[in-house]
């Protein structure tokens, strides 16, 4: 059954490639995205056990053997390099060149995003496209002043706000440690497991009037697919012809001439 394992274990790592290829693809046009690209791993041995009952290990597992030259996905890496720069002119998008992330509160918890495609709700709040809160150096963001409405609104490099000539506020932009990780949980939304610097990156600006594009690689990502799913379709014929040979061995190898 060993052949049936190993054609089974290069499946599903073909599999999650396909996967992580497929949502990158659909996210080609999402602002502020990061593609991730799986990174798969072989082990030269591991064992094989059988569930059951009798003779076996403490909680009914039996090794039977071991098995050699497996693949196994090892991990998803999300890529943190910048993408391009898109001009739309619209007053409440915005784009970040350099490391750093704006700050919106989703369920009184704090999540970061590339994503500067911002709206104002119903009560004059700064939102993202998912309704989520932007905030500021002092929480949430309301540009909805009485003094202030109809009046422009210019944010310049540094994320100050200006409303008609009068700061209101400032956005709340983030910077983590290059060994920081982040997670990534939908919505092109980050959790951090540590909390932020202290000091944002000098190299960071805000750009009024741009959205970032992803950085996704729609010619790469066209080859990595055609190349996981070759590497799916090869070990399924694997699997195939395994099959065949224990169908032989069961119905012919034991029978009596």
């Amino acid at each position: 059954m060993r052949g049936l394992y190993m054609a089974e274990g290069a499946m599903l790592a073909q599999q999650m490639k396909l996967e992580t290829t497929g949502n990158n693809l659909s996210n080609q046009h999402t602002p502020g995205y990061n593609k991730d690209q799986t990174v798969q791993t072989s082990f030269a041995e591991w064992l094989v056990a059988r569930t059951g009952s009798g003779g076996g290990r403490p909680g009914g597992l039996t090794p039977v053997g071991s098995m050699a030259y497996n693949v196994a996905i090892d991990e998803e890496y999300t890529h943190m390099t910048q993408g391009e720069l898109e001009e739309t002119g619209r007053e409440l998008d915005f784009a970040l060149t350099g490391g750093g992330f704006f700050e919106v509160e989703v369920d009184d918890e704090i999540r970061y995003t590339r994503n500067g495609r911002f709206f104002l709700d119903e009560e004059g709040f700064l939102v993202d496209t998912e309704g989520n809160m932007v905030q500021g150096e002092d929480g949430p963001i309301n540009l909805s002043l009485d003094e202030t409405e109809g009046q422009e609104t210019v944010v310049e490099q540094d994320g100050s706000i200006y409303v008609g000539g009068e700061q209101v506020d400032q956005l709340q932009v983030v910077a983590f440690d290059e060994e920081a990780e982040l997670v990534k949980e939908g919505d092109n939304l980050y959790e951090a497991e540590e909390a932020p610097l202290e000091e944002p990156v000098e190299a960071t600006r805000v750009w009024q009037g741009f959205i970032e594009n992803s950085n996704v690689d729609l010619a790469r990502e066209m080859v990595d697919m055609l190349e996981a799913r070759n590497g799916f379709e090869t070990a399924q014929r694997v699997m195939i012809t395994q099959d065949a040979i224990l169908e032989t061995a069961a119905n012919e190898l034991g029978a009596l001439r």
